[in-house]
């Protein structure tokens, strides 16, 4: 799917996904998702994967946004750091590392 993009001139950059209820850590499954595609991808993405994960409160029904960033760091691991990013309802603020 990635190749194909690339053919459409569409950069791929991560991935927004949800996760159940109030869970808005990264879990196995994302750092092994992560893990692969920086890998398989390393400078088309500079190293860096956004991922967010975005979560509803079923009883108040309101949004989270939680932004990570997968990273590759020493000895080529991964590691996923939460970036500085504040969702208001309307607006998206802060700095996220690219």
């Amino acid at each position: 799917m990635i190749n194909m993009w690339e053919e459409e001139g569409i950069s791929f950059c991560g991935m927004i996904h949800s996760h159940p209820g109030k869970f808005g850590e990264p879990s196995n499954g994302d750092m092994i998702y992560a893990e692969r595609i920086l890998k398989a991808r390393p400078k088309m993405l500079n190293g860096k994967m956004h991922m967010p994960i975005v979560t509803v409160d079923q009883q108040s029904d309101s949004m989270s946004i939680n932004w990570y960033i997968a990273k590759i760091v020493e000895k080529n691991d991964i590691a996923l750091e939460r970036a500085d990013l504040y969702v208001d309802g309307n607006r998206i603020t802060g700095p996220v590392s690219n």
